[in-house]
């Protein structure tokens, strides 16, 4: 992944193409992943575009518009940006996505190269019901489904992945642990996360990025605007 921040590009290796971020709600995510996909356009070559998902109530455009800035055209001419309304039309979406690679691919059309998912689990969490065990295991073999697939495409079609997701707490050995919704799940599929918390400061953010395969856990701190998170704090 290239966030196009020295912070971040010298923690996290650019051949991790699937990463998620995650925390409570309000605290900057979909914030950092559309700093993140104009990021990338920024940089992009003429025919790198990018695939933006969005899943909840209210599409940002305000936070676009403070984000890209002035000139926003050339930008905004390499994102395209979709809305999911639910579940399970994410899922059609993604198990789509690659037959809209190898269309582009096949016709010299435009070039792929990123793909953010805002959120993964809102429209998930909205369809599971305790009192319906069969319904909420078919849901989970259904973001397993979408995961793999995800997964499969990181690697196979050097596309890079974002997707954010939500913060849950669950009870382990009377212990209240904070995890991503549908940890068990994630936690397979996905070698790296950034956890987005809170500080005492008002716009003031600690991001823990967490690798796995290496086992090794880094925290840094930004301040977040208006144009997005600003890393030169100490």
């Amino acid at each position: 992944m290239n966030f196009s921040n020295s912070k971040l590009d010298s923690i996290i290796d650019p051949s991790i193409r699937l990463i998620s971020v995650w925390g409570d709600m309000g605290v900057g995510k979909t914030t950092f992943a559309l700093q993140t996909a104009t990021n990338i356009a920024k940089n992009a070559k003429l025919r790198d575009k990018g695939l933006f998902i969005y899943s909840k109530p209210d599409f940002p455009l305000n936070k676009i518009a403070n984000i890209l800035g002035d000139n926003p055209s050339e930008i905004l001419n390499k994102i395209s940006f979709i809305y999911a309304s639910d579940f399970f039309i994410l899922r059609k979406i993604v198990f789509n996505f690659e037959f809209l690679l190898l269309d582009n691919l096949n016709n010299k059309g435009s070039l792929f190269k990123f793909l953010i998912i805002d959120s993964l689990t809102d429209l998930y969490r909205i369809e599971l019901d305790k009192r319906k065990k069969k319904r909420n295991i078919n849901l989970n073999y259904q973001l397993n489904q979408i995961l793999a697939t995800l997964y499969y495409i990181a690697d196979s079609y050097n596309i890079q992945i974002l997707l954010t997701n939500e913060i849950s707490r669950i009870n382990i050995n009377n212990e209240t642990k904070e995890v991503q919704t549908g940890y068990k799940v994630i936690d397979y599929w996905i070698l790296c996360d950034i956890k987005i918390e809170r500080t005492e400061t008002l716009n003031k953010r600690k991001l823990i990025i967490n690798l796995k395969d290496s086992k090794k856990r880094y925290e840094i701190f930004s301040t977040i605007t208006q144009q997005g998170f600003d890393y030169l704090v100490s």
